[in-house]
């Protein structure tokens, strides 16, 4: 579960990494609205992550609320694609990213309890520090590898769409996106159409990553947290008898 929660991690960094500055910039729209689009995700996430908190306490079903939340993930990131093009509805934006949300939320909150009812009560400090690790990591390297991939696939994409007077400055461009909104307005299909075609890849490239994350839970073998309870609740009987009868 620890290699699952590091490539939702990952998927999301890259899903979300150039996003707002491609919104504004296709949407000629400013940080705020894009701020307020964004709430689509952030809202789902936190409602339904909370909200998963209490059902799995009262459903047995932590497999399956699982696989479904990682199955809403991959498909909410996969409607990135068409969703991303300058003249859809915000409406649907948002829709899409509150999908993301939802599914990502939930699938945060069930792996979590997922990692620490899989090992001992004496171990679950010792897997939350590695769960963090590795998902640090695993960000770090999201990060790196997003920039890698946008500015290589933007400075290719600006090369084929700008006339060859504007490649001596592409450079800049990719370094200070905001200068590309004032290029002339005869140019505005043709970098518009390099910004899209460089996101397109991003969001195929985190597609294909929530398919993985996917893929990987269908692996997670069959988890009763009635019983992981019990055992929990026997050893602290235990301990707690046992620090009596020192004190005694």
């Amino acid at each position: 579960m620890v290699v699952v929660r590091a490539f939702l991690m990952f998927d999301s960094n890259l899903t979300w990494q150039y996003m707002t500055p491609y919104l504004s910039l296709s949407r000629g729209i400013n940080a705020d609205h894009v701020a307020s689009i964004n709430l689509g995700f952030r809202l789902t996430w936190y409602i339904l992550g909370f909200a998963t908190a209490f059902i799995v306490r009262r459903f047995n079903y932590i497999r399956g609320i699982v696989w479904v939340s990682m199955a809403v993930n991959a498909i909410g990131v996969g409607l990135t694609l068409p969703s991303r093009h300058p003249h859809t509805s915000e409406a649907i934006v948002v829709l899409v990213e509150a999908i993301i949300g939802a599914g990502a939320g939930v699938a945060a909150c069930a792996g979590l309890v997922v990692l620490q009812t899989t090992v001992d009560f004496k171990d679950i400090a010792n897997i939350s520090a590695l769960d963090t690790l590795v998902t640090n990591i695993f960000s770090s390297i999201a990060s790196a590898v997003g920039s890698a991939v946008w500015n290589t696939s933007l400075r290719n994409n600006l090369t084929e769409q700008l006339p060859e007077s504007y490649h001596s400055q592409i450079a800049s461009l990719i370094a200070d996106t905001s200068k590309i909104a004032a290029l002339p307005t005869d140019l505005t299909e043709n970098w518009m159409n390099a910004l899209g075609n460089s996101q397109w890849l991003m969001c195929t490239i985190s597609t294909v990553f929530a398919c993985v994350c996917f893929g990987l839970t269908l692996g997670l073998p069959s988890i009763d947290l009635d019983k992981c309870q019990q055992i929990m609740d026997t050893t602290n009987q235990v301990e707690t008898k046992e620090m009596s009868d020192i004190q005694q």
